[in-house]
């Protein structure tokens, strides 16, 4: 091997220069990880979403960043003594130690779970779970994301669901939904006792499912297929067959709109108007047979000529006619014949004079 006594002046200034060459990537390559570190710093610090890294063995943290001391309320040298069992509040410890190991052998997972805050809140969140090498060691890095106000606006849709529900349920006339394919999507109770066969799970077609038996086309003047057509309220009335009878169907429809003002549905108001149907046919036939009678009906009115002897009445004609024969012809009356007690005295005494 030669020395550097051996070496000449070209030699030594050749190494120099590697030497500087090398210097001179190795600052580089400090100053690239220096920047790659402070990139990943600004990202850890700057997530919208806690970013906890756990040793597996002891449950502690080994680095986070602000967003989890936020979400829980705890100082920084708070939450370094904080075991994963003194936030956790779904899981026991000992589920938590047999979930690490599980995490440890599958080397991810993802669930939801409720965090408890410093103050003893509860917050709903998402975790993500990779199983990643730090310094040679196995480490859980954890992403936890706040679904807190996510879960409560859900949980009020839900109540406001439930009792829009409750509304539709607890009246008396049926409520449906209609898809732009005639598909069945709902029913309101009355709606299912009035047709308790269907299932709407499988998404009959409307005018299959409501008709006995079974339509081949969507029911003339139907309202729910002219909103889904063009997005506006229409109201009529529908025979529907029902194996023996027919069921009259008073339908107002009315659109149900996504976010783009698109019509995805019909909400269908139902009345069952058989009865009255039948009521009115009934009253109709009444008022019919009245007005037939009525037209047969003679009326007598206005000043009649009587003779004040007789009794004959004097016909429009100009003739004289027994008062019995002139009513019977001007109206339904009959006439049956008898004597009065004061005629039937005159009568006696004329027969005792013979």
């Amino acid at each position: 091997m030669m020395n550097d006594r051996d070496k000449t002046h070209g030699q030594l200034i050749e190494e120099l220069e590697s030497l500087r060459r090398q210097a001179d990537e190795m600052k580089n390559a400090q100053t690239e990880l220096l920047e790659s570190e402070n990139r990943y710093r600004t990202l850890f610090q700057q997530s919208p979403d806690a970013i906890v890294a756990i040793d597996p063995e002891t449950a502690l943290p080994i680095e986070f960043n602000d967003r989890i001391l936020d979400m829980l309320g705890y100082t920084k040298e708070e939450f370094l003594k904080l075991k994963i069992a003194d936030y956790e509040a779904i899981e026991s410890p000992k589920e938590i130690k047999a979930h690490i190991e599980k995490v440890l052998f599958e080397g991810k997972d993802e669930f939801e779970t409720r965090l408890r805050t410093k103050t003893g809140e509860l917050k709903d969140v998402i975790v993500s779970i990779r199983v990643i090498e730090l310094s040679g060691k196995r480490v859980f890095h954890n992403i936890f994301r706040d679904i807190t106000g996510r879960k409560r606006a859900e949980e009020a849709l839900r109540e406001s669901e439930d009792r829009c529900r409750g509304i539709a349920d607890n009246i008396g006339i049926g409520v449906s939904t209609i898809n732009t394919k005639m598909e069945i999507l709902s029913l309101n109770s009355q709606m299912k006792r009035w047709f308790p066969d269907i299932d709407v799970s499988k998404r009959p077609v409307c005018y299959k499912a409501f008709n006995n038996p079974p339509r081949d086309e969507i029911c003339r003047d139907c309202p729910a297929h002219k909103t889904l057509t063009d997005g506006h309220v229409y109201e009529s009335v529908i025979e529907t067959p029902a194996g023996a009878e027919v069921r009259n169907y008073r339908i107002i429809s009315s659109p149900l709109k996504n976010k783009n003002g698109n019509t995805v549905a019909a909400v269908n108001m139902v009345d069952d108007i058989t009865e009255r149907k039948q009521l009115e046919a009934e009253r109709e036939r009444l008022i019919g047979e009245l007005q037939t009678a009525l037209a047969k009906v003679k009326q007598l009115s206005g000043m009649l000529p009587i003779c004040s002897y007789c009794k004959k009445i004097r016909d429009d004609n100009g003739y004289w006619k027994q008062i019995e024969a002139y009513i019977s012809e001007h109206s339904e009356a009959l006439f049956s014949h008898g004597m009065c007690p004061d005629c039937a005295k005159e009568a006696m005494k004329e027969v005792e004079e013979l």
